[in-house]
């Protein structure tokens, strides 16, 4: 029995430094994973910036003659810089609410219009940055921490409920997407909003990328189904067709945009935009 015993824990041990041994090599491949792609990335990264303004100049004279060539609010993306043009020529916005400042490209031109802007940044990296770069937009506002909070806490005391707000929803990057609590708030608290969400699925171009983080957390109609329901939000689309869009800050397919709102008074409105069309809503 002793021997027995002997054996097996002799062959624990095998097994243990075999284990020791898979582990280090794992961690070793995987930094020269690393190693590889940071190498490779930097590069190409000048080729592909290159090769990216190309495509966005080429589509740029096919299909926006009048487009601006130097944005980079909403990514340089023509679809969603259009649309927010029309949407500010359609409704007297009081403000501008963000969420996801980034470095603040976005911040910067919903700044130009004039009114309040408020923005939330999660990452106080990016805070510093955005604060750095914006620090004599005298209407700006902003603030370091997650959007739910931001927007429950309601800071903006120049806005009022009753008030006609734009609100960009762009803090999805980490694991928990705040969509649906965001929506809910912004239902609640400003029902006469008018909500754009970035990276958004368009059911029906497949062209369009979106983002999903696995878990069945993603951004789509399906993920917010039960939260349109709940307040009757209306859902538009882009009316530009994948094939024709581009962005300026990245070769990746262009992302997927939606706007909604659930004011009545409001979804008439969006119904008469050119750059957007209506999604209706399957019934339950």
């Amino acid at each position: 029995m002793g021997r027995i015993q002997e054996e097996l824990d002799s062959l624990k041990r095998r097994v243990n430094d075999l284990s020791d041994s898979s582990s280090d090599d794992l961690t070793y491949l995987r930094a020269e994973q690393s190693q590889l792609h940071t190498l490779v990335t930097a590069r190409l990264e000048a080729q592909m910036d290159f090769l990216n303004q190309e495509i966005h100049g080429l589509k740029r004279r096919m299909y926006h003659p009048g487009a601006t060539e130097d944005t980079r609010a909403f990514n340089g993306q023509f679809s969603k810089v259009r649309i927010f043009d029309e949407l500010c020529a359609a409704f007297p916005f009081e403000g501008f609410i963000e969420t996801g400042t980034h470095v603040g490209w976005t911040t910067e031109h919903l700044c130009r219009k004039g009114k309040p802007v408020y923005s939330a940044e999660i990452q106080a990296e990016h805070y510093a940055r955005a604060e750095e770069r914006l620090r004599n937009e005298r209407q700006l506002h902003l603030f370091l921490g997650d959007s739910v909070e931001f927007l429950r806490a309601g800071v903006w005391e120049d806005l009022g409920k009753a008030d006609l707000l734009f609100f960009y929803l762009d803090a999805h990057w980490l694991e928990h997407l705040p969509l649906r609590e965001e929506l809910d708030l912004i239902a609640t608290e400003h029902a006469r909003a008018v909500v754009m969400i970035d990276d958004f699925k368009v059911e029906d171009d497949p062209g369009y990328g979106y983002d999903s983080y696995g878990r069945g957390q993603e951004i789509t109609l399906e993920f917010l189904k039960d939260e349109l329901r709940c307040h009757g939000w209306q859902v538009f689309f882009p009316a530009l067709p994948s094939t024709h869009d581009h962005m300026t800050t990245d070769i990746l397919p262009p992302r997927g945009t939606a706007v909604m709102a659930c004011a009545p008074e409001v979804v008439d409105v969006l119904r008469r935009v050119p750059s957007l069309r209506f999604w209706p809503l399957p019934k339950e």
